[in-house]
């Protein structure tokens, strides 16, 4: 089963990251700073950066936000049930 992913914003990454970590991370995936994708690579102990590092980084955090907010408009909706 293959299930879609949402791409989170940068307003909910600064709510646990700084400007400074989403920029760095949005920086990491473009093709011309292979280079400097590499020297953060080796500063970073057991990670793996590739050009798609950004993409994959927001698709995971911005499906975990999708799943939280489903999440309580389900438990909403569940609340109104039994309140009826």
């Amino acid at each position: 089963m293959v299930l879609g992913g949402s791409k989170a914003e940068d307003k909910h990454l600064k709510l646990v990251h700084t400007k400074k970590h989403v920029n760095l991370v949005k920086s990491i995936s473009t093709k011309k700073k292979d280079s400097r994708r590499n020297k953060i690579a080796s500063q970073l102990d057991s990670i793996y950066l590739n050009g798609g590092s950004s993409e994959a980084a927001y698709l995971a955090a911005g499906s975990v936000v999708k799943v939280i907010l489903d999440s309580y408009k389900l438990s909403l909706s569940h609340r109104r049930i039994a309140n009826c």
